[in-house]
């Protein structure tokens, strides 16, 4: 089953807080009238929802839906802690057995539990959301909205595991790359300042993604570019060059000519 959100409105957080229970208790039973999203940051629970039981290990969250009934199945470990927060149900928010039955690109899709035990981010985001919560900052519900609308987006990524790049180095070289629209980086460069050898970059490289770190770096400076031209028509052929690191305007019309099969001139 999946939890279809809404997202790019303006969600309210009804309570965020951190818990420790330094005895083994059981979850509450109830039926709330909002949403109850929890993470586990240390320990472990058993917690049911409407006759299932789920398990939840160090950085698993939970979906408890507004409506549904929720319980304990067994008392959580001697000194587990968890963040949680309790949010507002609205009326696209609904519970699908596939994605198909929603659609739209406002909406985003989370499985009742989401292992995220290496996605550190979404402990970040979920922590800014508990500061911010408590905070005495003006307008806040405005930065909440928006916080959890990211935290929302990226436990979906984190679901979808065949989109997720788990090698850290990889991920490192990817943000060196995705930083810098304006050079094209040789793979000594990139080897060196991540401070490993290129023959494991490369290898590593190509294993998660498919692709060469120049063949890659050549793609997506072309979209790049493509993006540029279509919404900067005053900029020159030679000016795009330089500012995605092509050799000259000559050497970009040709790679992209070759990628998408049409000069760039005919996008302006």
């Amino acid at each position: 089953m999946n939890h279809i959100f809404v997202t790019g409105v303006s969600r309210q957080i009804i309570s965020a807080n951190f818990n420790l229970y330094e005895k083994p208790v059981y979850h509450p039973d109830r039926i709330l009238g909002e949403h109850d999203i929890f993470c586990v940051l240390e320990g472990s629970w058993v917690v049911g929802q409407d006759g299932i039981s789920y398990a939840l290990e160090k950085g698993d969250y939970i979906i408890l839906r507004s409506g549904k009934h929720h319980y304990g199945i067994d008392k959580c470990q001697p000194g587990t802690r968890t963040m949680y927060m309790h949010i507002e149900s609205l009326p696209g928010d609904i519970l699908t057995e596939g994605a198909e039955e929603g659609g739209g690109d406002n909406l985003v899709y989370l499985p009742t539990v989401i292992r995220c035990k290496d996605a550190i981010e979404t402990f970040s985001i979920f922590e800014d959301i508990i500061l911010t919560f408590w905070s005495d900052l003006p307008n806040k519900r405005i930065k909440l909205a928006a916080l959890l609308d990211l935290l929302l987006f990226e436990l979906s990524i984190t679901n979808e595991q065949h989109n997720i790049i788990a090698d850290k180095l990889v991920n490192d070289a990817l943000s060196m790359i995705r930083l810098s629209g304006e050079k094209i980086y040789t793979l000594a460069e990139i080897s060196d300042n991540l401070h490993v050898c290129s023959r494991i970059l490369t290898d590593r490289f190509k294993r998660a993604t498919g692709n060469t770190i120049h063949q890659y770096q050549i793609d997506l400076k072309l979209e790049m570019a493509y993006m540029a031209i279509k919404y900067e028509q005053k900029r020159t052929f030679k000016e795009l060059a330089m500012n995605f690191g092509f050799y000259d305007e000559f050497h970009f019309s040709k790679l992209f000519k070759k990628k998408y099969g049409f000069a760039p001139s005919k996008l302006k």
